[in-house]
């Protein structure tokens, strides 16, 4: 009887491993978060590589070739998407809820992006953004999807797509600079099996496939879910998809964000400076006065005028 009562609460964890998925409880970011990178096999992605690519090489899908620029999207309506060069430069957005474009990959600007753009507003579709984590600062590849972006009638938000091990260590301290940079929606898009663990700040974009329902997983609660990527870059039944699922996110632009405080401001303004800083050394490392269109001389081109803009608008609040 003593081992019946033994091996009873044993036989009731092992049960629990089945059924349902739970949702994970919310747990509170520690200061210094540990990640331990998933056994999985290696990612090779293309360039420019796209959300759900790596989660198709690891499940066994293949991700579409080249498209051309013209290339229509194939999608149910009244879904969302996610788009990049892959999709073609002007998808047909007939029917779509929303899209979520890639602005960057690593350190480089996403070719397709401001034509997805432009296609997105005259089409009257919301849309926010991603960058595919290549494994370089956090920081610095928030503030160049976020700056790519700001100003073109983003309402979605800025999001990190952690695929691939070296970008792991590096998703939080991307949200937390994009929450910095006063972003009304961010967040994190990757896996269950392929994100190690721990929670960053902002929602979760899950990309899982041919589940019933989406669920949290790695340290999120299910209210974090605010997008889901039912299938994404995957090739199913010989139709091409890509598909995600509205969970909230249409409701989270449209609540209004609280204005910032002005030691948040001052703060800005200090990351503002060292960034102007950063760029200026780079532009003049690389000459890129001289050589105006070496890459990726353009784009801290663009960064640089959006980060004077800002320090601009700052000086107009009474902010030094």
């Amino acid at each position: 009887m003593r081992r019946l009562a033994l091996l009873f609460p044993l036989l009731l964890t092992v049960a629990g491993c089945g059924g349902a998925p739970r949702s994970s409880p919310r747990v509170t970011q520690p200061a210094t978060l540990t990640f331990s990178e998933p056994s999985a096999s290696p990612c090779h992605t293309r360039v420019p590589p796209s959300a759900g690519e790596c989660v198709a090489q690891r499940y066994g899908f293949h991700a579409p070739t080249a498209t051309s620029p013209s290339a229509p999207l194939t999608v149910s309506h009244g879904d969302c998407a996610d788009l990049s060069q892959w999709q073609g430069y002007a998808p047909n957005l007939t029917g779509l809820r929303c899209v979520i474009i890639q602005a960057s990959y690593g350190l480089n600007e996403e070719p397709s992006l401001y034509s997805q753009i432009r296609d997105a507003n005259e089409h009257h579709v919301p849309w926010g953004a991603y960058a595919f984590l290549e494994g370089n600062s956090g920081a610095a590849e928030a503030r160049l999807a976020a700056q790519l972006t700001s100003g073109h009638g983003r309402t979605l938000g800025v999001w990190a797509d952690a695929e691939i091990g070296a970008a792991y260590s590096h998703a939080c301290e991307f949200t937390g600079e994009t929450r910095a940079l006063k972003v009304h929606i961010y967040g994190l898009f990757a896996a269950p099996g392929m994100w190690p663990g721990g929670r960053c700040d902002g929602w979760l974009w899950p990309s899982e496939w041919d589940v019933p329902a989406v669920y949290a997983f790695a340290g999120y609660p299910s209210s974090a879910i605010k997008l889901w990527q039912d299938c994404g870059s995957c090739s199913r039944y010989g139709v091409k998809t890509d598909r995600d699922v509205d969970e909230g996110l249409l409701a989270l632009a449209r609540s209004k964000p609280k204005p910032p405080t002005k030691a948040q401001l001052h703060r800005q303004l200090e990351r503002d400076y060292t960034l102007r800083r950063e760029l200026r050394g780079l532009i003049s490392k690389h000459e890129c006065r001289t050589h105006i269109h070496r890459r990726p001389c353009p784009v801290w081109f663009r960064q640089g005028t959006a980060v004077n803009n800002s320090i601009r608008a700052l000086h107009a609040r009474g902010i030094y």
